[in-house]
């Protein structure tokens, strides 16, 4: 039998996937009503990725700073939201937040903010990162 933690992971998912917006805040309310996300970083990191996918950024936002605990994860899938959007800055600053919360950034993050100084044209920032990269 599925764990409930599981079923929600799989629903919320499928939100994101077809950008069921409402069916996925049904979801979340129900998690914050069961008390679920104090005990699973996963969900959290689930919600934010469906908020962002869907195109809700401001909630995804919202939902990341409320977590208890805050992933690379999280803050990836907000970052990526922010580049498909063409929102630049906002992803470098959330780059920035992530650098001095001292959550360390994995590859999806470092694609984010390179492609953020490709949207501004900040060749030699994007040089700085790919530098730090290959560190």
């Amino acid at each position: 039998m599925l764990s409930v933690a599981v079923l929600n992971l799989s629903i919320l998912k499928a939100c994101a996937s077809i950008g069921a917006l409402e069916v996925g805040k049904v979801i979340h309310n129900e998690i914050d009503f069961q008390g679920l996300l104090k005990d699973d970083d996963i969900l959290g990191d689930a919600i934010v990725d469906m908020y962002a996918k869907c195109g809700a950024l401001e909630a995804a936002r919202q939902v990341l700073n409320d977590l208890p605990v805050q992933s690379v994860v999280s803050w990836n899938a907000l970052m990526m939201s922010y580049c498909q959007k063409g929102l630049a800055e906002q992803v470098l600053t959330r780059f920035e937040w992530i650098e001095e919360k001292g959550i360390p950034p994995i590859q999806v993050t470092y694609l984010c903010v390179l492609k953020a100084y490709g949207i501004i044209g900040a060749a030699d920032n994007a040089e700085h990162i790919h530098y730090e990269i290959a560190r």
